[in-house]
């Protein structure tokens, strides 16, 4: 089974595997070596990322011909390659591709352009760095389950470090409109090449296949905003404050990446970097009830932080009860078993407990705190000398305003431990 197009055959293995078979061009392999080509075939065998399509083998096979030359036949050896590659159902992101963005909707979307970024910085990252200088939608390939992976490492170089290089040729190989200026004005290799050809794809993904070229004659901010209100629209103005923030990252990274200056370009380890950071926001709790949070979850969240600010307040007296915060959570309905509401209950009355006692239950006379030891078993690290009298809490002190003091302490602790099981005992009832 032939592709015109993509210039491959499809083919299956002894084992039943689908691979992609293509055949290398007669001008690609004019300058390469037997042992060139073998080496760099087995360096792509040795990447293995999700986001690099896999290199199963090559074929290599030299025939010989009789052909007419100059009125004479005459012998002439002919060379074939073809490299054998997975095979990917979901065809080219350039088939996804369309004038005005992506025919995906924005999840796959950025997906795929992580995916993008995550096997690029791979490449570039690896023992020998490997540059695509090829990337393009066409050699953007996708699986079946819409994973974009790096494919067509045909002009792609190995070095030894990622560094700059100038090559001697004059002879341009890549595609108009994704290699950098540097190298058409001067050949310059870096990977800021494949970086700048990362940035021209991202836009064509969220803005169309002439993105790139309306970008550059409009201001920055402009545009992001124009391509936000790009996909408010395709989101039917439903677009969560997260996926906006991923849209406008997103769109930001790229227009970096296409900088005149390629030292103004980010390196691939920040983009991926920035790119996790958004995942890390919205997997936390907090991006979570940020996707889905409906007005009655919004109004507790509200609500819980009014309370909670009113319970740090300064002036003791102006502290909110137990009673009342519970009256007040009920209101917005705390009764319906929200993981929010009921979680922040807990925090605030655990919080409330040591201002509950010392506003509800004043200190107690000398007088009538004799006699109170008994109520509390002191815990071992309480048995410290006291700082009044110098004598160990558990023994009798000859100073009777120390005693007075010591005895007053234990009762609070007494009272405290004692509301401390009640609080629980009722926040495990309601919880069950």
């Amino acid at each position: 089974m032939c592709d015109k197009n993509r210039k491959f055959q499809q083919g299956v293995l002894d084992n039943g595997e689908e691979i992609a078979v293509k055949k290398l061009h007669h001008r690609q392999m004019l300058f390469i070596t037997d042992k060139q080509f073998k080496n760099e075939v087995i360096n792509l065998m040795r990447v293995e990322h999700e986001n690099i399509v896999r290199l199963v083998g090559y074929c290599h096979h030299t025939s010989q011909i009789f052909v007419e030359y100059e009125g004479k036949h005459v012998s002439a050896s002919v060379l074939e390659r073809a490299i054998c590659f997975e095979y990917m159902q979901g065809g080219s992101l350039d088939d996804q591709l369309s004038a005005e963005s992506c025919k995906l909707d924005w999840d796959k979307c950025y997906k795929i352009i992580k995916g993008i970024c995550e096997g690029l910085h791979y490449l570039h990252n690896s023992v020998n760095p490997i540059y695509h200088l090829d990337l393009k939608p066409a050699n953007i390939l996708l699986d079946k389950d819409m994973v974009a992976k790096i494919g067509d490492f045909g002009l792609s170089r190995l070095f030894d470090s990622a560094q700059t290089y100038i090559t001697a040729s004059r002879d341009l190989k890549g595609t108009f409109g994704y290699m950098p200026p540097e190298y058409i004005n001067g050949q310059i290799i870096s990977p800021k090449f494949d970086v700048f050809s990362l940035g021209v794809i991202i836009i064509q993904v969220m803005a169309g296949k002439e993105g790139y070229f309306n970008c550059q004659d409009t201001h920055p901010k402009d545009f992001i905003d124009h391509v936000l209100e790009k996909w408010r629209v395709r989101q039917q103005a439903t677009m969560s404050s997260h996926v906006s923030e991923e849209v406008r990252t997103c769109i930001e990274i790229a227009l970096k990446c296409v900088e005149h200056d390629r030292n103004q370009r980010p390196k691939i380890a920040q983009i991926v970097n920035e790119l996790s950071n958004i995942g890390i926001a919205k997997s936390s709790p907090v991006g979570q009830v940020q996707t889905t949070i409906s007005p009655h979850v919004s109004e507790e969240v509200r609500t819980c932080i009014e309370i909670v600010l009113k319970c740090v307040e300064d002036d003791r007296m102006r502290r909110p009860t137990i009673a009342q915060i519970v009256n007040e959570l009920s209101k917005i309905g705390i009764a319906k078993g929200s993981p929010i509401s009921q979680h922040a209950l807990l925090l605030v009355v655990r919080h409330q407990i040591t201002l509950e006692v010392d506003k509800n239950y004043p200190p107690m006379p000398p007088n009538e705190a004799r006699g109170l030891s008994h109520l509390v078993n002191i815990p071992k690290k309480h048995k410290e000398a006291n700082k009044l009298t110098r004598t160990p809490l558990g023994e009798t002190s000859r100073s009777g305003p120390g005693q007075a003091c010591r005895k007053l302490n234990l009762w609070k602790w007494n009272v405290k431990l004692n509301l401390k099981r009640k609080v629980k005992l009722k926040l495990k009832r309601n919880e069950s």
